[in-house]
């Protein structure tokens, strides 16, 4: 067998239907996805000490075979959306990159596309009898179909055809524009706590390389996700490491993996005037704020819960400790941050990454807290850093059971055009 390049793969993924199934047909039920950074190199079944007694110390016995549960899989995929857009009356269409945040995190919902009849303030009227396809708490993208720019909003409250955002719109709607329909993802504290939920969810991953011999399935995945910081002239980059049950390769054929491969880059972070930072007191409508530096953080990290009786000794996976979502962010100098600070104010906050028709996300925070003092930074200390840790958010639900409930409550919340 010749050599071949390490780096040109395929990859394709699903989420299981079953824990741990070594038999998916990623062909027929995978999608193929565009993704970097692949490391595989931590996929090992270990051996065990065979301590057996010998007769001499150089007599050992063979070691045997032990487990493939332990390792991990790590690749970055960027943060986009699906490069189209739901037809009004219709709900958006769930991505794969979407199914891996799902799996992360427990919550997601496909939220509708409707057209705007007009527009006071902040309340925004759809078509008539559309109103009831929304919930407080969806995400929503608001298009201005005559400038080509779209801005992204918090739906505080639904009343028939009237929705409430977090801020007055910002252009005059008319029966041009839309609200598109919008990928949410959150986490679900059901969904992390217990593997009977019906949005606790695993996948299965395939690698294929240049050889024919060069191909992985790996089963049982458990993710968890972190982005890199929102830097100007970047794109947007999620960093996903896998949990792994098991994995087979030495003994597969490769499957065809020949579909269309989903996850085209995003917009470059900045360009033009598409990214904004908004943030308020909780409770008060989001303002825009010059940034210099913006991280966010999920902080959700899950553990194997381990045992004999489970698959290569993984009953599955529950969240590791307590979560520590946050936002660190660098503004301009304002006092009023420290005045903030010392009386204990609750922000809320949502940055917007894109401003076209496709690919525009969103991440919102709907309650932050102060987890640091404030201090001045950058040259001749212009700026100031602020630091904030995302609670749980308390602020009347309404009427909302279920789903719509964990939504609402979700301390984040990433948002996708579809």
């Amino acid at each position: 067998m010749a050599f071949n390049h390490a780096l040109p793969r395929t990859v394709s993924s699903l989420l299981e239907s079953t824990f741990n199934s070594q038999t998916p047909d990623f062909d027929n039920n995978g999608q193929e996805i565009l993704c970097f950074d692949v490391d595989l190199s931590s996929l090992e079944q270990a051996k065990v000490e065979n301590m057996n007694i010998t007769p001499t110390v150089f007599s050992t016995h063979a070691m045997v075979l032990g487990l493939k549960s332990g390792g991990t899989v790590s690749c970055a995929q960027y943060l986009t959306g699906s490069g189209t857009n739901a037809a009004e009356g219709a709900n958006a269409v769930a991505t794969e990159l979407s199914n891996h945040l799902y799996a992360a995190w427990g919550g997601r919902s496909l939220n509708y596309a409707a057209g705007i009849d007009s527009n006071t303030t902040s309340a925004v009227d759809v078509d008539a009898g559309e109103g009831s396809n929304y919930e407080q708490g969806d995400l929503l993208y608001a298009y201005d179909d005559s400038a080509g720019k779209g801005y992204w909003h918090f739906a505080q409250g639904v009343s028939t055809d009237t929705i409430t955002f977090d801020r007055a719109l910002e252009f005059t709607a008319t029966t041009d524009d839309t609200i598109k329909g919008v990928i949410q993802c959150y986490p679900d504290t059901d969904a992390l706590s217990s593997k009977g939920d019906t949005n606790y969810k695993t996948m299965a991953m395939a690698f294929k390389g240049v050889a024919a011999e060069d191909y992985w399935e790996v089963f049982g995945m458990k993710p968890s996700v972190e982005i890199d910081e929102l830097t100007q002239g970047t794109l947007p980059t999620l960093r996903f490491t896998y949990l792994v049950t098991s994995f087979l390769w030495e003994t597969l054929t490769a499957d065809a993996l020949s579909g269309t491969p989903e996850g085209e880059a995003p917009g470059v972070i900045a360009t033009g005037d598409s990214f904004s930072l908004y943030i308020a007191d909780v409770g008060s409508p989001l303002a825009k704020v010059a940034c210099f530096s913006v991280q966010p953080r999920f902080g959700v990290n899950h553990a194997q819960v381990n045992g004999p009786c489970g698959e290569e000794g993984v009953h599955g996976y529950i969240v590791d400790g307590r979560p520590d979502p946050g936002l660190d962010v660098t503004v301009e100098f304002d006092d009023d941050y420290g005045t903030d600070y010392r009386a204990g104010t609750e922000k809320h906050a949502l940055i917007q990454i894109g401003n076209q028709e496709t690919g525009s996300v969103a991440i919102y925070f709907p309650r932050l807290e102060y987890s640091s003092e404030p201090r001045r930074s950058g040259e001749s200390n212009v700026s100031i850093d602020l630091t904030f840790r995302a609670l749980e958010n308390t602020a009347s639900a309404g009427s909302l059971t279920g789903q719509d409930l964990a939504r609402w409550r979700a301390p984040f919340h990433v948002g996708m055009v579809a």
